[in-house]
């Protein structure tokens, strides 16, 4: 991209990497839009990158240049790959939207990789994380109270100072009408004031 002009189609390395960068500012913010283009670059992602028979993602998409092959890589190196990183990113989709299609694409990209992964670990250490997060689920946080009041942003703070991996982080406040997830379902603010579940 330069001069407002773009010359060549983005790769899976591109989509899969900026949609995690997404989820992170919608749990560092809960800016609604971060989750929201976080989704619709999935959406692109399985669109134009799935393989439909075997599963997994290829490396360039299916509107790109004729090739000879269409290769699709899992190697973790000094950068995570591609489907690596889409595989964390349906992962955490699939709890924060409860969409479970993304859960069902992340699973089929993990069993094709299952094999080579078990034979060579060291190369697939972002893969094998998010096999961790698959077989252990997330912890899951959800904030129920003004994600802006100072109570918020003070537990906000000491929650992003913690290494929690496998976590899932949502802010919901029942004054706005927010949806509240289906894992609350029944549980609301105790005594009007900023609550926290974690499932």
């Amino acid at each position: 991209f330069k001069d407002r002009q773009t010359r060549l189609n983005a790769y899976l390395d591109e989509y899969a990497f900026v949609a995690a960068a997404l989820i992170d500012l919608y749990e560092a913010t809960f800016e609604r839009v971060y989750l929201d283009r976080a989704v619709e670059l999935t959406e692109t992602l399985l669109s134009r990158f799935w393989d439909e028979q075997e599963g997994g993602f290829y490396f360039t998409s299916n509107d790109h240049e004729a090739l000879i092959s269409r290769s699709k890589s899992a190697f973790d190196g000094a950068i995570p790959s591609g489907n690596s990183v889409a595989i964390f990113v349906l992962l955490r989709l699939s709890y924060l939207t409860e969409n479970p299609r993304y859960l069902e694409k992340a699973e089929k990209t993990l069993r094709l990789f299952y094999d080579a992964m078990e034979q060579n670990p060291f190369g697939f250490s972002l893969m094998l994380a998010a096999l961790d997060l698959y077989l252990r689920r997330p912890k899951e946080i959800v904030i129920l109270g003004d994600p802006r009041a100072e109570a918020t942003t003070a537990l906000l703070a000491q929650l992003h100072r913690e290494f929690i991996p496998n976590k899932t982080l949502r802010c919901v406040d029942p004054k706005r009408g927010e949806k509240v997830p289906s894992l609350l379902a029944g549980k609301t603010q105790v005594d009007g004031k900023l609550t926290v579940y974690v499932c």
